[in-house]
């Protein structure tokens, strides 16, 4: 699901990483294949599969998270936001609103007469994006795509011709479950067909986010700090040559690299639905101010647990109005909310960054609320926040926003989106219907 927050009161705080590739990149690596006539991609088809697990790059920009992936034949570089909130591949036509007017742009978009491979399936759409205050219109089309090492076929995607988003995207990679697409005949997702080809020996992707802000909070590593390894999939099997590298933000296809989490294996939880990846949130703590215990903000004596969407298409936490509140207060006293962002304005200044300034999330992996088996998350306070881009300030009152938005703004229920997925490497298990999760594996908390 795409929650889009306003971005132009936003600064950007995290640089990319230098081994990310991004879509520029892309662009020139492509030209160059083009030009000395290389393959550009491995290709699969029933055929001729090929074999091993595939991993993405993930470019973090302002707040969202993308991969780069070539449509069309020649192939044009997109970079599309990746979504386990929605099921839907959607591109953003080069002639469309979004690439021609909107503030942020889309890079270029997708034009489909300048792609040999390009079909028109003569069937319009008209698509509502997370909270319904944006849609898109266009057309259902098929072409070739191209994601990390492999080019897939025929792909059907929604070509957008009518939309505007406050996002620099040209597209959006859903990856939830096909029947939760808002196209009437359901098609194959990029990741699906991969597994349905024997591409990807399981039909899991998993997601490394990274710290959103990595080059603030260098961490010091050594070579204990890793355990090299595949867990709890045997099937599996890394392609990491350096087992002591540092893990970069990616997208796995079709394998769990241990190098990204913490502890020896993966905890599953039961999603809750068969058509999302819910799971049940049985606990929230946060430090006692001035205290080494913690405090819980949900009530037990109710005897129910909070339904969580896992949303990488969002970019805050929506949660409970009482529990967004108070995890803001713990922040700090002066974070103020304020409904145009959404989320908590406060002074930068104010926000906590000590080993003990985080909060956690307690998740029950037996669906009960006093669960005999669970996992609990950290999230540390300065993962939570992005800097306003205010006209002039000091650095004594240099102001920043909460990713964290009360329920109540979107009335569309509990969301934990990249401002937790980012605390986390998260296996989205298709198959079984279920979600894995552990701390990430920079985490030194």
């Amino acid at each position: 699901m795409v929650i889009t927050f306003p971005l132009t009161q936003l600064i950007e705080t995290r640089i990319d990483h230098p081994h990310m590739v991004v879509p520029q990149q892309f662009r020139r690596q492509s030209q160059q294949y083009l030009s000395d006539q290389q393959p550009l991609a491995k290709t699969y088809n029933e055929d001729e599969p090929p074999l091993g697990p595939n991993s993405v790059s993930i470019t973090h920009r302002f707040a969202a998270y993308t991969v780069a992936v070539g449509v069309g034949t020649p192939p044009q570089m997109q970079s599309l936001l990746i979504d386990t909130g929605s099921s839907d591949l959607v591109v953003f036509s080069s002639s469309s609103q979004q690439c021609r007017a909107s503030l942020w742009g889309c890079g270029g978009g997708y034009n489909p007469v300048a792609s040999s491979t390009y079909e028109s399936l003569d069937k319009s759409f008209v698509f509502g994006f997370g909270n319904q205050s944006d849609t898109a219109r266009g057309s259902f089309v098929r072409d070739d795509m191209r994601l990390g090492d492999y080019l897939v076929r025929g792909q059907q995607f929604a070509l957008v011709e009518d939309s505007i988003l406050d996002f620099d995207i040209e597209g959006v990679l859903g990856l939830g479950y096909k029947s939760m697409q808002q196209a009437e005949v359901k098609y194959d997702t990029v990741a699906s067909k991969l597994y349905s080809y024997d591409v990807n020996p399981k039909p899991i992707y998993s997601l490394y986010l990274d710290s959103r802000h990595r080059q603030e909070r260098p961490r010091q590593m050594s070579e204990k700090s890793f355990k090299p390894g595949i867990t709890n999939i045997s099937e599996c099997s890394s392609r990491r040559p350096n087992p002591y590298a540092l893990p970069k933000a990616s997208l796995d296809l079709g394998f769990i690299d241990a190098l990204k989490h913490v502890g020896d294996s993966m905890e599953f939880i039961s999603c809750i639905s068969k058509h999302e990846f819910s799971v049940a949130l049985s606990d929230i703590t946060v430090p006692s101010s001035g205290a080494s215990k913690s405090v819980s903000l949900v009530d037990k004596k109710a005897g129910t647990m909070l339904d969580v969407l896992l949303d990488s298409g969002t970019i805050g936490i929506l949660i409970t109005d009482n529990i967004a509140d108070a995890i803001a207060r713990r922040i700090s006293p002066l974070a103020v909310y304020d409904d145009s962002l959404p989320g908590y304005r406060l002074p930068c200044s104010s926000i906590p960054n000590s080993a003990g300034d985080y909060f956690e999330l307690t998740f029950s992996i037996d669906q009960t609320v006093a669960p005999t088996k669970s996992k609990t998350i950290k999230v540390a306070f300065s993962e939570l926040y992005r800097e306003l881009n205010t006209t002039s300030h000091t650095p004594d009152d240099k102001k920043c926003m909460l990713d964290i938005v009360r329920e109540s703004t979107y009335g569309i229920g509990n969301i934990l989106g990249t401002a937790f997925l980012s605390s986390v490497y998260a296996v989205f298990d298709v198959e079984e219907h279920r979600v894995g999760i552990a701390q990430a594996s920079y985490y030194n908390m």
